[in-house]
C-alpha cells in the first residue's frame, strides 16, 4: 500500500467461516485467484484445532480488495466463507499515517521529555475468534451469515473424542438428534482428509446438550466408547 493509505482496504484481509479441516495451504491456493499471496495463516487454539478464520495478505491493496469482491461467499470445501478487510491492520496503518505532534512548551517550564512513538498493536487471535463467530453452521457443516455480533454457543456446544476413523460428521449427527435438534456437526480432519478422532455438536439449547452429555458420555459409538462434554473454547 502506498504511504499515507491507498483506499479503504489494505494488502491484508480476513477470512471466516472456514471449514475446521482446512490448513494454511489450502487457504493460500483458494485465495491466489485473486493475486500473489506473500502470507497465509489459519489460526488454531493451543491444542491444534482450527478456529475457522484466519489472515491473508496479498501483494497488493488492489489484490486484497479484488479478494473481498470476488470471493466472498465463495466455497472452501463444503463451507461458504467471508472474506473482508482485516479491520486491525487498518487500524494499525491508519495510526502509523499520521505524523507526530510536536510537544507544547511552556514559558515557565521546560519542554516535557518526549515519549518514544507508540508501537503498533500486534494482531489479537482472541478478536479473529470472535468475529468468526458471525457466521453460523446449519444442517451438515453448511453455513450462512449471521448479523454481526455472532452466536453465544456457550452451554450448547460439545466436544466428543475417541471418535471412530469410519465416524464421518452425518453419522455424528444422527446419533446425538435423538438429545435435541442438533444445529451443527463436525468431525475434525488431518490435511490428508483422515478423521482425528474427535469431533464437535451444537445443539439448539443447553438443555438438549446435557442430554447427550448424560446419555453419550462414556457409551459405545461405532465400536468405541467416546467421552462427550462441554466444549471449554466455545463462546
Amino acid at each position: 500500500m502506498a504511504e499515507g493509505g491507498e483506499g479503504v482496504v489494505s494488502r491484508r484481509v480476513y477470512v471466516g467461516n472456514l471449514d475446521w479441516s482446512v490448513a494454511w495451504q489450502d487457504l493460500k491456493d483458494h485465495m491466489a485467484q485473486c493475486g500473489v499471496v506473500v502470507f497465509a495463516n489459519v489460526f488454531r487454539y493451543e491444542d491444534g484445532r482450527s478456529k475457522g478464520c484466519g489472515i491473508v495478505e496479498f501483494e497488493t491493496a488492489d489484490e486484497a480488495k479484488k479478494a473481498i469482491t470476488t470471493l466472498n461467499n465463495t466455497l472452501i470445501g463444503s463451507r461458504q466463507i467471508f472474506v473482508r478487510e482485516d479491520r486491525e491492520d487498518k487500524e494499525v496503518k491508519g495510526s502509523a499515517a499520521r505524523p507526530a505532534r510536536a510537544p507544547r512548551e511552556h514559558k515557565d517550564r521546560p519542554p516535557r521529555q518526549s515519549r518514544p512513538p507508540r508501537q503498533p498493536r500486534p494482531f489479537r487471535a482472541k478478536e479473529a475468534n470472535a468475529t468468526a463467530a458471525e457466521a453460523v453452521a446449519v444442517d451438515g457443516g453448511d453455513a450462512v451469515p449471521q448479523a454481526s455480533g455472532g452466536e453465544n454457543t456457550n452451554g450448547r456446544h460439545l466436544f466428543v473424542s475417541n471418535l471412530s476413523w469410519s465416524t464421518k460428521w452425518q453419522d455424528l449427527k444422527d446419533a446425538f438428534k435423538q438429545c435435541g435438534n442438533v444445529i451443527r456437526a463436525d468431525v475434525a480432519l488431518d490435511s490428508q482428509g483422515r478423521s482425528r478422532g474427535h469431533g464437535f455438536v451444537l445443539f439448539e439449547t443447553s438443555t438438549e446438550a446435557q442430554n447427550a452429555i448424560r446419555d453419550f458420555n462414556e457409551k459405545e459409538l461405532h465400536g468405541r466408547v467416546i467421552s462427550v462434554r462441554l466444549d471449554k473454547f466455545s463462546s
